[in-house]
């Protein structure tokens, strides 16, 4: 990621954006798609790319911290694991399609 100048996921917890950007990019957020069928997982990985897509800039901070709350049994936490492991997927074909033009 440090490559290319672009973290490809900002996480939830601890992502900030501009309120200009997120205005600019709220109707793609809002309605996501995966080969044609409606999406609402990996909405944090959805944000980022749809960022990078519209030439914003995103970094790591390593001081950020944050507060979430975490699955504190096993079946929630698989669960999560599963959404996670599928929207890595679903977004890695899409942030693939970003490296060249993050290359430049």
């Amino acid at each position: 990621q440090a490559r290319f100048g672009a973290v490809m996921c900002c996480c939830g917890p601890c992502a900030m954006y501009r309120r200009s950007a997120l205005a600019l990019l709220l109707d793609q957020y809002e309605t996501q798609f995966f080969r044609g069928k409606p999406s609402d997982f990996g909405e944090d990985r959805h944000l980022t790319i749809l960022m990078l897509k519209a030439g914003f800039r995103t970094e790591y901070v390593p001081d950020a911290i944050a507060a979430t709350v975490v699955p504190d049994t096993l079946g929630p936490y698989l669960r999560q694991q599963l959404r996670w492991a599928r929207s890595t997927f679903r977004d890695t074909f899409l942030a693939l399609r970003l490296l060249p033009e993050l290359d430049g």
